[in-house]
């Protein structure tokens, strides 16, 4: 990076393991990017505090869940921490004559985030009791919470990030969803728990 012409960033880059692979892979000053993998069993705020970088850069399925969206909150209401800019990079893949290599192309590549940003977690959520019906692409799954924004749901079919499915709940009323975080529960039955974005009007009425 010529420091003469682009500022110097100090970024914290928070994703899912095979974002930052390719990042460190391809990475011209990973000096001035510190890389945190979503499934770190670390507080992403005490690297926050360790690092105190201009800018935090957040995979979107990372900010979708329950830590990332407590770090934006606290980021965004804490007076210690508002001058950070906070980011979101796009789930998209793009060419790899695009992908960032740099601090600056990758704060560029990544869209600031308004004052007023929530993400799905921030909706109300509502547990269930289990009685709903509930359906992921004609399988058989088990609703967990809904919002007007999303739900979380287990399911035995193999989910993955950024994929579109069909919800259908109690048989009739029937929501497009895209997947955001998705984790494997692990057991005799393995179920995949995954966050969901309702993608239409309907997910208000559902909730």
């Amino acid at each position: 990076m010529d420091n003469d012409r682009e500022r110097r960033y100090t970024v914290v880059f928070i994703a899912p393991d095979a974002v930052l692979t390719a990042w460190e892979a391809r990475a011209a000053d990973r000096h001035d990017v510190f890389t945190v993998r979503e499934t770190a069993a670390v507080d992403f705020f005490e690297v926050i505090a360790e690092r105190r970088p201009d800018t935090v850069v957040l995979d979107e399925g990372v900010a979708c869940s329950d830590r990332g969206a407590t770090l934006i909150g606290r980021l965004q209401t804490d007076p210690q921490w508002q001058h950070i800019e906070i980011r979101l990079l796009p789930s998209e893949r793009l060419p790899d004559e695009d992908q960032p290599r740099t601090a600056t192309a990758l704060v560029a590549l990544a869209r600031p985030i308004r004052p007023s940003y929530s993400t799905v977690r921030h909706s109300v959520r509502r547990k269930t009791s289990g009685d709903v019906k509930a359906e992921i692409n004609g399988t058989a799954a088990v609703l967990v919470d809904i919002s007007a924004a999303g739900a979380q749901v287990l399911s035995p079919l193999p989910l993955h990030r950024r994929q579109v499915v069909e919800l259908v709940l109690a048989e009739t009323l029937r929501l497009t969803a895209r997947v955001v975080w998705v984790t494997l529960d692990a057991g005799p039955s393995p179920q995949y728990r995954a966050g969901l974005q309702f993608l239409d009007d309907d997910g208000a009425s559902a909730a």
